[in-house]
């Protein structure tokens, strides 16, 4: 052993504790459970503070792949499904509604404490307009969004975003993003 190395282990006995004593805490990683098709059917956890962080999960799938607990239209969008936000245990958990258009775009999101989102799209199918609506005046707010599909990628890209009537995001993309405000 040179000197260095003794010298580094002598002056950190509380580093060297500290890092016996909470690293297996942080140092064990979940584990996942899946289906022929990839889909997840569990996620476990032997850490207890992993735990409380990721909650551990079970779920089951339907014929179509879907989420059994979950109601589907004919087109198998999700119209309804168990809110996380809730609650841990599954039933008392109240659910989350959402609205389609012919596009199967989602519209309209109601979430469990009467509060809404609502989504627009121009001709093209893009997002042009994103509003929140809540029993608090105070909280609701509404963006609009600025498009660009004239780009070298080929997709639509958001330029500009508005709020309350003035520009709080501003995107100018390149190769890569140049450019954020």
């Amino acid at each position: 052993m040179n000197r260095r190395t003794s010298r580094a282990l002598a002056l950190s006995p509380l580093l060297l504790f500290a890092l016996q004593t909470f690293l297996p805490a942080f140092s064990s990683c979940p584990g996942y459970a899946s289906d022929k098709d990839g889909n997840r059917l569990s996620r476990t956890s032997s850490n207890i503070l992993l735990r409380t962080l990721l909650l551990n999960q079970s779920q089951s799938l339907n014929a179509n792949d879907q989420l059994n607990g979950n109601t589907h239209d004919a087109n198998g969008n999700t119209t309804q499904y168990p809110s996380p936000l809730n609650s841990i245990t599954y039933a008392e958990r109240s659910s989350v509604n959402d609205v389609y258009d012919f596009r199967n775009k989602l519209i309209r999101r109601t979430l469990p404490d009467g509060s809404t989102i609502d989504l627009e799209y121009n001709a093209d199918a893009l997002l042009v307009a994103k509003s929140l609506t809540t029993n608090n005046p105070l909280t609701n707010n509404s963006v609009h969004y600025l498009q660009n599909t004239n780009n070298y990628t080929g997709y639509a890209q958001i330029v500009e975003e508005l709020s309350d009537g003035s520009v709080y995001a501003l995107n100018v993309p390149g190769h890569d993003l140049l450019h954020t405000a």
